[in-house]
């Protein structure tokens, strides 16, 4: 099935999905969205993926000091302090639109850069991280 033939059963998993965020939220349990959650086949340790797809922050306007990919500091926050309570480790993949590859960076890695490597956006909204800071993923 591709994915126009998908459509109504995405929309269906969709209208479930918010139905029980909605239940979660009137009970005041403090709830996030995995991206993916996974195991490493080789040593079994367990990571919790956020995925975002982006264009780039880039060097020319608004003239950040580097190329950069971000997330909202309250995402990094509930990724790191979940990964923590439940013994994985996050990890923060990026399809950048621009170039068509992933980048991808422990989250706490990139949580822990120094300021030269790490800026919050113009608006306040994101964390940017340097591009040089990230592993690229190009085979996909």
């Amino acid at each position: 099935m591709n994915f126009e033939e998908s459509i109504e059963q995405i929309k269906q998993g969709f209208e479930g999905e918010k139905k029980v965020r909605e239940f979660l939220k009137k009970q005041n349990y403090p709830f996030m969205q995995i991206d993916v959650f996974f195991e490493n086949k080789k040593n079994g340790k367990l990571y919790v993926g956020e995925v975002k797809a982006q264009e780039k922050f880039t060097k020319q306007p608004p003239n950040y000091p580097f190329d950069a990919h971000g997330l909202p500091p309250w995402q990094i926050t509930a990724r790191l302090k979940l990964c923590e309570r439940i013994g994985a480790r996050a990890v923060f993949f990026v399809y950048d639109t621009e170039d068509e590859i992933v980048y991808w960076q422990f989250l706490d890695l990139l949580n822990n850069l120094p300021p030269t490597k790490r800026m919050l956006s113009k608006t306040g909204k994101r964390v940017l991280f340097d591009i040089e800071s990230f592993n690229k993923i190009t085979n996909l």
